[in-house]
């Protein structure tokens, strides 16, 4: 059987990191964009014009006829998507995506989740024990598409994504805004630093990513290391790479009262069932994003 994945949000930061590793395990990868991208792009894969906010799903089906559907796309705008009411737009449009894969026989969903999903007062999050108290509406509206998600009659899995980094990161997240402010020999403010996220290297979550919807793994599965890291040990070694350490300018910006001091993904779903494994540490994601950044800039 000619196993067909469809990927939406494909030209976006996980998106354009996952399309090569799906044509690895899939037959056809199949990819929607508003905009096509160049033909020279993501050579293999077959491109659909397609916008989620008003475009029919069903005719997007009957073209792709996927057996495999991953849905990455959603509100990103740094800054705005944490509280934007177009999430709940999202959530709407995302239903119907579903509805209209399992109208045309599709076989397994692969949904994007987040971390903040969790309540993060639990500190290490784990699937299945630790209690959903999203706290923003982009939180809420992941946890009700999982939850509709859920009811179909269909095989699906759930990535929450914790904190991913490296090409393609949008200037103002943590690792591009420190690595891109070295670069160009300007100072980098940052808060204290004392709080611990888990940060996993971009292109090991597409991999993760990959890997969960070419399983039979089911229901919620974190994509993350496992291990929290310190926001300033993320900034420091990032001087340390770029050379100019003394930039970095600590408690510059304030850390919120919500800041919770430590949150981390329980892996052992992701490594156990999925079989995943990361290729880069900490270090060397961060090396490697640096290469990418200095060459682009």
């Amino acid at each position: 059987m000619t196993r067909r994945a469809l990927v939406t949000g494909a030209t976006g930061f996980i998106g354009q990191h996952l399309l090569p590793r799906l044509a690895e395990g899939f037959d056809e990868v199949h990819a929607i964009a508003r905009a096509l991208p160049a033909t020279d792009e993501s050579a293999g894969v077959h491109w659909h014009p397609h916008d989620l906010m008003q475009d029919d799903p069903a005719g997007l089906m009957q073209q792709a006829k996927p057996t495999h559907l991953i849905h990455l796309a959603w509100i990103t705008t740094p800054g705005e998507y944490w509280t934007s009411p177009s999430n709940t737009e999202w959530l709407e449009r995302s239903k119907a995506l579903f509805d209209a894969f399992l109208a045309a026989g599709g076989q397994r969903v692969v949904g994007l989740g987040t971390c903040a999903e969790y309540d993060w007062s639990a500190g290490v999050c784990e699937e299945h024990t630790t209690p959903i108290a999203p706290a923003s509406i982009y939180g809420q509206s992941k946890v009700e598409l999982h939850a509709y998600l859920t009811s179909l009659p269909i095989t699906s899995a759930w990535a929450r994504v914790f904190w991913p980094y490296g090409p393609g990161e949008p200037e103002a997240k943590l690792t591009s805004y420190v690595a891109r402010r070295l670069l160009a020999g300007e100072p980098a403010q940052c808060s204290a630093g004392t709080q611990q996220r888990d940060f996993i290297y971009v292109g090991d979550a597409a991999e993760a990513l990959s890997q969960l919807l070419a399983s039979d793994v089911t229901g919620p599965v974190n994509i993350g290391t496992g291990q929290a890291v310190a926001v300033r040990e993320i900034a420091e070694t990032i001087g340390q790479i770029v050379g100019r350490p003394e930039l970095l300018q600590f408690a510059a910006q304030t850390t919120g009262s919500d800041d919770f001091p430590r949150v981390v993904a329980d892996a052992k779903r992701l490594q156990e069932e999925v079989g995943f494994t990361p290729r880069f540490d900490l270090r060397a994601g961060l090396s490697k994003a640096i290469d990418e950044w200095r060459s682009s800039d």
